[in-house]
């Protein structure tokens, strides 16, 4: 995605396709960065899990927000795994106090 003062960043699209193609996406914030504690609100994905990330990366799940516009969607790396989805669905769930 891209954001502006920030330039291309990596994120994972969390909203539905209806959503993301007709509305505003939700995404969560995919970083390379791991702090040293364990949260259920952070999924790792394996190096090269997405092309373009090749290095061990976290899917943040408590750091979710809406893009202005579809547009700020400018590279795709790829698709998550159905296990890897549910993965992030539960730690969306707990990050929204919803498990």
């Amino acid at each position: 995605m891209r954001l502006p003062e920030v330039g291309l960043k990596p994120a994972l699209i969390v909203s539905s396709r209806v959503v993301t193609l007709n509305l505003r996406p939700i995404v969560a914030r995919i970083t390379s960065v791991a702090r040293e504690r364990s949260i259920p609100t952070v999924v790792a994905l394996a190096p090269g899990e997405l092309s373009g990330l090749p290095d061990r990366s976290l899917v943040v799940c408590h750091d979710v927000f809406t893009l202005l516009t579809a547009d700020a969607l400018v590279e795709h790396l790829g698709t998550v795994t159905p296990e890897r989805l549910l993965e992030v669905e539960a730690a969306l769930r707990f990050s929204l106090g919803l498990s």
